[in-house]
């Protein structure tokens, strides 16, 4: 855990926006896909953080291979919404993109330990 921390930190140091590029976050525990985050897109509004994040999936869903997704993140709350999905026929959102946005969007809280609650934690504290 503090290694993905650390990670993302020095990664929020050390990126230039001209080498705009997903940033590895982690591998989720079931192995369905690898989470990427570009942190040339990392936007703060007080507690509010704005960022895309990529899920590339190791078995692909249908024709999805790897779908991105702009997410709105809470600090207080621990909390995230995706407000656009694009998902594509690729690996790593190459490929045929579709994008999707719902009419009604929901928060979710995610617990201690969870993949999201360490990205939000440290997207909040960087």
């Amino acid at each position: 855990m503090k290694k993905i921390l650390g990670t993302i930190f020095l990664s929020l140091l050390l990126v230039s926006p001209v080498n705009a590029e997903w940033t590895f976050v982690t591998k989720l525990s079931d192995n369905s896909s690898k989470i990427y985050i570009d942190l040339d897109t990392f936007k703060r509004d007080g507690d509010q953080i704005y960022i895309w994040k990529l899920s590339d999936l190791t078995v692909p869903y249908k024709s999805t291979k790897s779908s991105a997704m702009y997410e709105q993140m809470d600090c207080n709350t621990i909390s995230a919404v995706t407000l656009q999905f694009v998902f594509y026929e690729g690996q790593m959102g190459t490929g045929k993109p579709k994008s999707f946005k719902r009419d009604t969007m929901k928060w979710q809280t995610y617990p201690p330990g969870s993949h999201m609650h360490s990205l939000i934690k440290a997207l909040c504290d960087a």
